[in-house]
Formats: C-alpha cells, sequence, structure tokens
C-alpha cells in the first residue's frame, strides 16, 4: 500500500514537473499569418507581448466579396485592418485566451450591397467590425505560435468565425 503512494506522488511530480514553460515573455514579439479569423480570409499580423497575461496585435487582410446571398463573384475585394487584444487564463506554453479587437474596414466598396465571398457576411456600410472570441495558443521555446480561435463578428449581423494561426515568435 505504501508502494503505491510513492508511486503515485512520485507520478505527479513528474507531470507537474512536465508542463511547458511560459514563453510569451521570453518570445514576446509574433509575426504570423492566420487563415479565415480576423480578416475573412487571411490576416498578416504582428503581435507584442504587453505583460504576462496580455498581448495587443495589429495585423492586415483582405477578402473578395460576392452579390448578397451567395451571388456571382464582382471581381472586388474588401480590406481590413484588425487591431486586437487577447488575455490569455495561464502563465504556460500553451493556452486558452479571451480576444476582443475590432477590424477596420479599408475600402467603401462594401457599402453596395456586397458580401464576403467566404461565409457571406454582410458588411454592409460599416467600417468598423467589432470582433471578439475565445481560443488557444501554443508558443513553443523554439519561436513557433499555433492559435485556434473562434470568434464573433459584428457586422450587419454577429456571425460566427474561426481561425486558424501558424507563425514565428521572437
Amino acid at each position: 500500500m505504501k508502494i503505491k503512494w510513492v508511486g503515485l506522488l512520485a507520478g505527479l511530480l513528474v507531470a507537474v514537473s512536465a508542463q511547458a514553460e511560459h514563453t510569451r515573455v521570453t518570445n514576446p514579439n509574433a509575426l504570423s499569418l492566420e487563415m479565415f479569423g480576423r480578416s475573412a480570409l487571411y490576416t498578416i499580423g504582428f503581435d507584442r507581448v504587453v505583460n504576462d497575461d496580455i498581448v495587443a496585435g495589429i495585423g492586415f487582410g483582405s477578402v473578395p466579396l460576392a452579390e448578397v446571398g451567395g451571388g456571382a463573384k464582382v471581381g472586388k475585394s474588401a480590406s481590413f485592418v484588425p487591431v486586437y487584444v487577447n488575455y490569455y487564463f495561464a502563465r504556460e506554453g500553451g493556452s486558452l485566451y479571451a480576444t476582443g479587437g475590432a477590424s477596420i474596414v479599408m475600402n467603401s466598396d462594401t457599402s453596395r450591397g456586397y458580401a464576403t465571398e467566404y461565409g457571406g457576411m454582410v458588411l454592409g456600410n460599416k467600417t468598423i467590425l467589432a470582433h471578439f472570441g475565445l481560443g488557444f495558443e501554443s508558443r513553443s521555446d523554439n519561436g513557433f505560435l499555433f492559435r485556434l480561435a473562434g470568434y464573433g463578428v459584428v457586422a450587419q449581423a454577429v456571425y460566427p468565425w474561426f481561425g486558424l494561426t501558424l507563425g514565428w515568435a521572437f
């Protein structure tokens, strides 16, 4: 019986020491490519650690437009500049986070009744789209960055969305 308790205690100590270290502060900058996400199709982004729990970022992205209701492609696109803040729930290499921010629409083509070609998000005449979400990030010691997030994007309605990010932290 005593051997079982010693084995259980040893197993717990090994499991605790196997947690990934907190790498946001050792690799505070990140360059990334997000597929879908804050700019509907892709976002090239940069973010910086503000403190142990908060990261702030900015990016640029674009998405082709189509007629509302899944209609024909119109040969135009909408450009976005998303700004955001992530709050991390754990100080480890892998952590859940909450995110919020806004995407600035950089052209006026969206006011003509077009929607995004992917997802059918009707932008209307909005020039700023709020977004919020919850995700998971893994930032390794060697700099590899991976994020997966679910978003709510506020345009003409609230659209559910997701994003997959790959990048390099340095």
